[in-house]
């Protein structure tokens, strides 16, 4: 590999910046990466009187100023409050995610990527590089994440935390290491979760707490609700090593009144979790991760989570309205046309689903006896309008008879009463 170093004290570097960068533009480049990596050892600056990041700066300048307004500058690495003014956006994170070329370059030879190293595929950095710098972020430049790779080899979980963190993390622009015409579908439909882009990225919930951050949130505000995303990390520091992440998530932390009930649905496992005031449970296995999406209980049937975009609805649920003299919900969803996705609602025990000639799923939670509806949406336009018609069960049944302790409303409510769910925080009415 040729490497070059240049003086950005020199009168000489301003005008072969000019040369390189002006020759570029012509070409009709826009985006550039530039990496700082090193000096030489014990060299000299032309201008003794300027300090190192002065003289970085002067490059940075000279670069901006030929480039243009319009030319995207990202720096890679040795990102700094003295770049402001010069750059869109720094990598605030190691070279995470990339790839690199095969033999006869050096690197990894004989593959392209690499896992379990301590720098590439290093997730436990990664979160805690992104979360500690979370401040920065339109504050001196735009947060990015470096480069998204989760095509298979990519083991599942280290898949699901980096489109967990891409995807929260909005501002940041995409960079994808995979080949997007080979890659394995359902790879291919998590890097559409990503899609379209929103905006603004999470804040770190325990970051000065035990010194590691394992929980970001972000909220999510819509023509319809606000709710809130709450992503929970099991990064493993060494290959090989970690323990179960269990721990209450407090409401209070994630910035809501802990006096109010909250809907907790589970991205990754597609999970109703219940309904919850104060606190709800959390368990995630070693190199794991979890995405909550908590919104406000309603008594009426309401969006809990999707399966097409990160934020569940922010992107994809143009909008939602309850009509609660006609019990109906309807719903107006956005994708590209050819695609298709799921809606997942969540129905009170004394309300059923009119038939409406589309097949849906349902699915009773014993617990609380509340209904998850799965409802598949094949999108032949990029807009799909959606309504699901409600009426109120002819009798008080929750249950088929001699299956459960109890079968009707009076049986649920005294079994409750008289067996407290163990989770005290989960609320059961």
């Amino acid at each position: 590999m040729t490497r070059y170093f240049l003086d950005g004290t020199h009168p000489g570097t301003k005008e072969y910046l000019k040369k390189v960068f002006s020759t570029y533009r012509s070409f009709g480049v826009r985006s550039y990466m530039l990496d700082f990596l090193s000096t030489i050892p014990g060299a000299r600056r032309y201008d003794e009187s300027m300090l190192p990041l002065q003289a970085a700066r002067n490059i940075l300048q000279t670069i901006r100023e030929t480039v243009g307004k319009d030319t995207h500058l990202q720096t890679a690495v040795s990102s700094s409050a003295t770049f402001i003014g010069c750059i869109n956006s720094a990598r605030v994170v190691r070279d995470y995610g990339e790839s690199r070329p095969l033999y006869p370059l050096p690197n990894w030879q004989n593959a392209v990527y690499c896992h379990n190293d301590h720098h590439f595929s290093n997730t436990h950095s990664f979160i805690q590089n992104a979360a500690a710098a979370w401040f920065t972020n339109y504050k001196i430049y735009v947060n990015d994440l470096n480069e998204l790779t989760i095509d298979k080899p990519v083991a599942l979980n280290q898949a699901q935390t980096n489109v967990t963190m891409v995807g929260l993390y909005a501002d940041s622009p995409i960079s994808c290491g995979d080949s997007l015409e080979l890659m394995d579908p359902e790879r291919l439909r998590m890097l559409k979760m990503l899609l379209p882009r929103t905006k603004g990225i999470p804040r770190p919930v325990d970051l000065f707490e035990n010194g590691i951050a394992h929980i970001v949130r972000k909220e999510i505000k819509t023509s319809y609700e606000t709710y809130t995303l709450a992503a929970v990390f099991n990064t493993i520091p060494e290959p090989g090593r970690g323990t179960v992440y269990q721990n209450d998530i407090s409401f209070e932390k994630l910035g809501l009144d802990p006096d109010k009930k909250y809907r907790v649905y589970e991205f990754w496992n597609n999970e109703y979790a219940g309904t919850y005031r104060t606190s709800f449970p959390c368990i995630v296995e070693p190199g794991g991760c979890k995405l909550y999406r908590i919104s406000e209980a309603k008594d009426h049937p309401w969006l809990i989570g999707t399966d097409m975009h990160i934020e569940q609805g922010n992107a994809e649920i143009e909008s939602l309205v309850y009509d609660a003299k006609k019990m109906t919900l309807k719903c107006v969803a956005v994708r590209p046309a050819g695609e298709r996705g799921r809606l997942f609602f969540l129905m009170p025990r004394n309300m059923m689903l009119k038939s409406n000639g589309k097949f849906h799923f349902s699915m009773k939670e014993v617990v609380d006896m509340q209904t998850v509806l799965n409802y598949p949406v094949v999108f032949e336009h990029e807009k799909e309008e959606i309504t699901l018609e409600f009426e109120m069960l002819p009798n008080d049944l929750v249950s088929r008879p001699g299956w459960l302790s109890f079968y009707d409303e009076a049986g649920f409510r005294k079994f409750i009463e008289e067996n407290p769910y163990p989770e005290k925080t989960r609320v059961i009415e």
